[in-house]
């Protein structure tokens, strides 16, 4: 079976055995969005707008190019008809330029393309082009189509049964695709691998000729991967003469902070911001063509307002290499004097080449100071889980500050099967020596439930603690499943804190353990941090109703104000086993029998079936 192949097995290779797992998946919609927030500074595009372009065709994916109504992507930059791949620039392993376009088995709003299906193989993610006029072209120009494509990066290499496509298009007859090229899957890439593709047939020099990518694979999210880089369609493109004139950034980078961390509360920052600053920057750059002698700065923003500028960094690069430069920030110090609770800065980084494409010459990511903490940068290239019931999962964070804890948010992956009807108790752990200790909340009985929100651009679902937990030091946070069904929760491989801040252990019993999976997985603690009146990230209201008599014996009636919708009701038991579940319509009250229950401690979890609204409450069977 194919999930088979998507797990990593770190202690025995035996799926009865307790074990952490990993999973390949995407994290579309919030990277999408940053991606084009971040980098649509960086250069002019030209040829762009919706309508019919003129040849040169390029797009390296250094900023956002697929169809959007977004007004902060210039429709001068959009080259495609489609937005089904993702544009990002953390999945790929040595892209020629910074920035990528991923096609997988997840559509565009970070769902899978079929639920629960494990089986098939279908058309997945599509990249069309828009119109390019050719009408002045005849086939003895020498017109070609260059690209260059990676299977698997950091992502998940495709089965020899998954295939990439590419097709051409021409409006004679009615219109009509045809495929030019193909490549079955099974080979992962460890390099991106160019393809010139000479377009010869006359029906295609018309004014609406178009080209597309697609792949074959399964559907169920994100598996399969493809990476496509760096696409030319022009005239006099010879193969054995092609040179590149190109130097530009490879990667993005994602925090100018020491710790680990990529966000923090600004208040927190604010005790002790020398100490949390970077003293350097790392950029990842390359050059595709010749030496040349490139400088390198970079410069921190607030809107239009420039608050910083490194020296100028002078150095020759040798050509056809990848390398990177270290940039002193000068004890710069992030500072807001008109920020009491939260702040941003944009970083940008660039470079004085005049080279062919501008646009990936610069880098930039936002910096956040919110309320909350984090160690991943916001993709998510992997997923982590466990699958015992009673397992537990544990990052460490520090509260610098006294503070009080509100939630967490978590990025829950959308992988093959909607587990989105499991349960898990969040806890907060105590430090005892480097493990997580005593439970700092262990009277809290609420259960959640797994969300998969993907609407608008955050795909963090926030959590609320039923009873705000003072900190002050270092803790743990995580939660403990309550079945053997592999929940995965984002895991950002362009980041590393797991091997020293995550821990697991797979029941009550056993011990904890320090995770050998690299990462960071996608859970941020919430803080207060003076915030008035702030409302979570997704915050769905919860549902309220009541449960008499409490105890019971025969008969438990749940009342709530009757809203005459669809709801689900459940009786689960002290360890996570669901005993009853049935559907009702809200008419104000329902009775549920617990005759038949054993006496001791459960739980009625209640969730509407019309936006997952979620609410349990604890009773107590007891024979008089």
């Amino acid at each position: 079976m194919k999930v088979l192949s998507l797990t990593l097995f770190l202690f025995i290779s035996i799926l009865s055995h307790s074990q952490e797992k990993t999973v390949a998946l995407r994290y579309n919609a919030t990277q999408a969005a940053r991606y084009a927030k971040e980098q649509h500074m960086a250069g002019t595009a030209t040829r762009g707008g919706g309508g019919t372009l003129a040849l040169p065709f390029f797009d390296d994916f250094s900023k956002y190019s697929l169809s959007t109504t977004d007004p902060l992507v210039p429709i001068n930059d959009q080259r495609w008809s489609d937005n089904n791949a993702f544009i990002n620039c953390t999945f790929p392993i040595s892209p020629l330029t910074i920035g990528v376009a991923t096609l997988d088995g997840m559509q565009a709003n970070g769902q899978p393309y079929v639920w629960n299906e494990n089986n098939i193989v279908q058309e997945c993610d599509v990249l069309t082009s828009l119109p390019i006029d050719l009408s002045n072209n005849v086939p003895l120009d020498t017109l070609r189509l260059l690209f260059h494509y990676q299977n698997e990066g950091l992502g998940d290499a495709s089965e020899s049964y998954d295939t990439l496509y590419l097709d051409f298009y021409t409006p004679i007859n009615g219109g009509n695709w045809f495929n030019v090229w193909k490549i079955a899957g099974g080979n992962p890439t460890a390099n991106f691998e160019q393809q010139f593709i000479e377009i010869l047939d006359d029906i295609y020099f018309n004014s609406q000729f178009k080209f597309r990518f697609r792949n074959y694979g399964r559907p169920g999210g994100s598996v399969d991967h493809w990476h496509l880089d760096y696409i030319i369609l022009a005239d006099g493109i010879e193969p054995a003469t092609f040179q590149f004139d190109e130097v530009a950034f490879e990667y993005c980078n994602n925090t100018l902070l020491e710790s680990g961390y990529t966000a923090m509360p600004w208040t927190h920052f604010l005790t002790n911001a020398d100490g949390f600053m970077a003293n350097d920057i790392t950029l990842y750059q390359r050059n595709l063509g010749g030496i040349e002698n490139v400088t390198s700065r970079v410069e921190v923003l607030q809107g239009a307002t420039n608050l910083f500028t490194s020296a100028q960094d002078p150095n020759t690069t040798q050509g056809q290499g990848e390398y990177t430069r270290t940039l002193s920030m000068q004890n710069y110090v992030f500072d807001d004097p008109s920020a009491l609770t939260e702040t941003f800065f944009d970083v940008r980084a660039t470079f004085n080449q005049t080279d062919a494409h501008l646009s990936n010459d610069t880098m930039m990511f936002t910096q956040n100071f919110s309320n909350y903490y984090a160690y991943d940068d916001g993709s998510a290239e992997s997923g982590y889980g466990l699958n015992t019931s009673g397992g537990r999962v544990a990052v460490r964070y520090d509260c610098v500050t006294p503070d009080t804890l509100l939630g967490v948010m978590m990025h829950w992956l959308p992988f093959i099967f909607n587990n989105s009807d499991e349960t898990f108790l969040l806890r907060v752990y105590d430090v005892d020596g480097n493990i997580p200790g005593a439970e700092l909340n262990a009277e809290d009985f609420q259960f959640y439930t797994p969300n998969y929100s993907y609407d608008g651009y955050n795909s963090y679902y926030y959590y609320e603690f039923s009873t705000p937990l003072p900190l002050d030091g270092p803790y743990f946070i995580g939660w403990i499943q309550q079945s053997d069904s592999v929940v995965y929760i984002g895991n950002d491989e362009n980041t590393n804190m797991n091997p020293t801040k995550l821990y697991y252990k797979y029941n009550a019993f056993s011990n904890w353990a320090a995770s050998s999976v690299p990462g960071s997985i996608m859970l941020r603690p919430v803080f207060k941090n003076n915030m008035p009146d702030w409302v979570g990230t997704n915050d769905i209201p919860q549902l309220q109703f009541a449960a008499y008599p409490n105890p019971a014996n025969e008969q438990i009636t749940l009342s709530m104000p009757p809203d005459y919708k669809m709801y689900q009701v459940q009786i689960v038991d002290i360890a996570g086993r669901t005993i009853h579940s049935e559907q009702f319509t809200n008419t104000g009250s329902i009775g549920i029998s617990i005759a038949h229950l054993s006496d001791g401690v459960y739980f009625i979890k209640m969730t509407s079936a019309i936006d997952n609204r979620t609410h349990s409450i604890r009773i107590i069977k007891h024979q008089p």
